[in-house]
């Protein structure tokens, strides 16, 4: 049932975003690795745009917000899946939280 599959992939997104803010000292990498493939594709905000891989995902984006918000936080808003050209996938908004120690993206501590 189609349902079912978007309902499992949203699962397995909300099981990412745990395991990356449970990851000791940032370490994205290792914490993903499990869920994504090697044709992970992350798209999120200029300048970053789009990451392939875990390990640019987590070089590029988490390892530095972590690092600039160490007690991050996350809230999801929107969180819905679907499929198109026979392919699913998944979006998510919502806002990450904490205390600003060191800039990030230019954007001061």
């Amino acid at each position: 049932m189609v349902g079912d599959r978007h309902h499992a992939n949203k699962l397995l997104v909300m099981d990412f975003n745990t395991r990356l803010l449970a990851a000791a000292d940032g370490d994205g990498a290792a914490a993903i690795a499990p869920l994504v493939g090697d044709d992970f594709l992350w798209h999120g905000p200029h300048p970053l745009n789009a990451l392939r891989g875990a390990g640019a995902f987590a070089r590029d984006f988490w390892q530095p917000l972590h690092a600039a918000l160490p007690d991050i936080g996350r809230r999801n808003d929107i969180l819905f899946a679907g499929r198109f050209q026979d392919r699913d996938w998944v979006c998510a908004t919502g806002y990450y939280t904490g205390t600003f120690v060191r800039d990030w993206l230019g954007i001061p501590a």
